[in-house]
């Protein structure tokens, strides 16, 4: 049983992560990498980024807080971090499915919480 648990973890970490390494091989093989590390180095405006992704990240905060308010009006209680978390992976999730990270979302919250799935697809 602990071999079929393992192999379970392993190809949950390996198969995605090969497919991101492949992704990220096909997007840049035909590119310049001396030209893309003289952008990076010089052409790029650090303190301009760092700003926004700081108002990003505190907007996906709030949006946590919101959603945790939205389970509790419900009658269950879950922690703000898995919360936080969910909403997070919602995004990023959305990046690759649209539409998805919705269901993702409510997965998470499910698992982690131990809340039973059909009672947030029902708000949807």
């Amino acid at each position: 049983m602990n071999l079929k648990k393992a192999l379970q973890t392993f190809l949950k970490i390996f198969v995605p992560l090969s497919f991101g390494c492949l992704l990220l091989w096909y997007l840049y093989s035909k590119m310049d990498l001396d030209e893309i590390w003289k952008v990076i180095r010089k052409g790029v405006r650090y303190d301009i980024i760092l700003f926004s992704l700081m108002f990003g990240l505190f907007a996906n905060i709030v949006r946590g807080f919101r959603w945790k308010l939205l389970i509790n009006s419900v009658g269950d209680e879950v922690k703000i971090s898995n919360a936080i978390h969910a909403v997070l992976g919602n995004y990023a999730v959305n990046l690759v499915l649209p539409r998805v990270g919705e269901i993702w979302r409510c997965g998470v919250i499910s698992k982690y919480e131990k809340i039973p799935l059909q009672d947030y697809l029902a708000h949807y």
